[in-house]
């Protein structure tokens, strides 16, 4: 359907389960342009009112819990994403396996982990979708665990 640096929107096509869409998400890393990752969901979410499955690294925490080290999260940026969220109908899946997505691989002083991975999802997709699980793998050499 469409793309760009941050972001590879599809339309599905399934005998199944017929059209459904998805959105691949990589989130803007610097604080002050963090708006524009929620402001691309928005935009996303205007265009389709089916069900749509969102994943990829949204570079932001949702919750204090979802990061371990370093300076405290922003919980203006936190609300914003949560936000966010709620204003186009999304909804974490959740996740099976270790928790955290991220970490800096710092071993001495300064290490950090956060959940910046993720799979959100519309009502509609998980009617669909009922059975459908995220599961966190094991990092190989990469700063971030593949999420499927």
């Amino acid at each position: 359907m469409s793309g760009s640096l941050h972001y590879i929107d599809s339309k599905i096509v399934e005998d199944i389960y017929g059209t459904w869409r998805f959105s691949s998400i990589y989130g803007w890393p610097e604080g002050s342009e963090k708006w524009r990752t929620w402001d691309l969901i928005r935009s996303l979410a205007g265009q389709w009112d089916g069900p749509w499955l969102c994943g990829g690294d949204f570079n932001q925490v949702r919750t204090n819990d979802e990061k371990v080290g370093g300076n405290n999260p922003s919980v203006a940026e936190m609300d914003s994403f949560n936000d966010c969220l709620m204003e186009v109908g999304m909804q974490d899946l959740g996740y099976i396996g270790y928790k955290f997505t991220w970490e800096n691989s710092r071993r001495h002083g300064g290490y950090i982990e956060e959940v910046l991975d993720r799979f959100i999802r519309s009502d509609a997709w998980r009617d669909k979708f009922r059975n459908a699980r995220v599961l966190h793998l094991d990092k190989l050499r990469l700063d971030h665990s593949p999420i499927v």
